[in-house]
């Protein structure tokens, strides 16, 4: 029996998959602002849709004025509807689409000009771009993991488009948090022992993790700074 796959099996059913993630859950804290706010712009995204960098598509349906949505990635991802490679150019005609999302992938992208090229190119005139990068994160996805950006920094992504709105998500709770609950989790599952230890303790994990949570949440709400966010969503138009 593989130990990983049941304990990856309970933990989903108590805590919840990946967009929905309660409480318990250790990305439940760095994820409820990037949730909250895509909810709140959700009527943005219209049309024909590209998913850029789409994993297991997440959110293709939380927008309900999509007609058409299409997922876009590298590598071998069974769901992805258009697979590419890095440098390629993507199989798509100019102007082929009315809203493009891109949702924690851009600080995975080793050579971004290309990317930014592609989605002026398949996105139509007066199209809307929604994008969420992570800002204060521990290294993920290695080797492949090339960048953090600030509220100021996404901006420059697309610099010619009409900024609709940028958002700072999460505050000092959210980002020391998410690092803590990361940090003993990476650390409690590198050998066999630990990761045994790791599932005879998954209750207590669970309590942990809830109570940092409710802990981070709390300290955001007492963070007036606006200095320490751990993510920033834009979303811009494209010029005419």
């Amino acid at each position: 029996m593989n130990l990983s796959r049941v304990y990856n099996t309970i933990y989903n059913v108590c805590c919840g998959c990946h967009p929905n993630q309660n409480i318990f859950h250790d990305e439940w804290l760095c994820l409820k602002d990037i949730h909250a706010d895509l909810r709140k712009y959700a009527h943005n995204i219209k049309g024909k849709t590209l998913d850029v960098g789409c994993g297991s598509k997440p959110y293709a349906h939380w927008f309900p004025n999509v007609g058409e949505y299409i997922g876009l990635d590298v590598g071998d991802n069974p769901i992805a509807d258009c697979l590419v490679a890095e440098n390629q150019t993507w199989p798509f005609p100019d102007s082929a689409f009315d809203s493009i999302v891109s949702f924690q992938a851009f600080e995975h992208i080793r050579d971004i000009k290309i990317v930014q090229s592609e989605i002026c190119r398949v996105m139509k005139p007066h199209g809307i771009i929604c994008l969420t990068v992570p800002f204060i994160a521990y290294e993920h996805a290695a080797p492949s993991d090339y960048r953090r950006v600030s509220k100021y920094g996404i901006q420059h992504f697309f610099p010619d488009y009409e900024i609709i709105e940028v958002l700072p998500q999460g505050a000092f709770g959210s980002a020391t948090g998410t690092l803590l609950l990361r940090f003993v989790r990476i650390s409690m599952r590198r050998t066999r022992a630990t990761r045994i230890l790791w599932t005879l303790l998954l209750p207590a994990w669970m309590l942990f993790t809830a109570i940092i949570n409710v802990f981070g949440w709390l300290f955001d709400k007492l963070d007036k700074t606006g200095n320490f966010y751990h993510n920033v969503l834009l979303v811009a138009r494209k010029p005419r």
